[in-house]
């Protein structure tokens, strides 16, 4: 995620914030359970930071969330979005599944997983009613990461998993193309 969003707005990847030297060498600072950021900011004031394991809780959550990547774009000219990413180890390609997406895909849970996200996750407004807080829905789109091997992206463009993306703001993307499909169309 960090080198896609440094290709996408031409900022270096900033790596003093992932690694740690320690007396007995290297140590990355990603661990499960401990949140770590990196900004990228553009000429237009425009700051996008990529934050791994960012802990949402407060008041209107009743029970905290906490998605694998968040991707926040903060605009001086629009109130903040988030885009979530979510890894998956896992593929479900039984029948079912293929039959109801077009191609294997994510487990069920993980994309009901997005849905309570994007649900779940509100920024508190000032704007609201007497002494109450009005929360808004800032997450825009969430995307379930998962490894899928032997479809090419054209292939894969026609899945609902991929369709959903645009049409709802939830569904999946494959991380492990084919060689050959990357090459073929140009991904990298």
């Amino acid at each position: 995620m960090l080198r896609l969003v440094s290709q996408a707005t031409g900022k270096k990847i900033e790596t003093h914030n992932m690694f740690a030297v320690k007396q007995n060498g290297v140590q990355v600072t990603l661990r499960k359970g401990h949140e770590s950021k990196q900004e990228f900011h553009d000429p237009g004031d425009r700051k996008i930071s990529v934050i791994y394991n960012r802990r949402f809780k407060g008041i209107s959550r009743l029970i905290p969330q906490q998605p694998d990547i968040v991707i926040s774009i903060e605009d001086p000219n629009w109130s903040p979005v988030l885009l979530l990413v979510d890894a998956k180890y896992s593929v479900d390609a039984s029948p079912k599944t293929v039959s109801r997406y077009g191609c294997p895909g994510p487990p069920d849970d993980a994309i009901n997983c997005m849905h309570r996200y994007r649900d779940a996750i509100l920024e508190e407004s000032e704007i609201g009613y007497g002494n109450r807080h009005k929360p808004r829905r800032i997450v825009v789109e969430g995307a379930i990461a998962f490894p899928l091997d032997g479809i090419s992206i054209d292939e894969y463009k026609q899945c609902s998993l991929w369709k959903s993306l645009d049409s709802i703001g939830i569904g999946a993307i494959p991380f492990l193309l084919t060689a050959q499909s990357i090459s073929r169309n140009g991904l990298e």
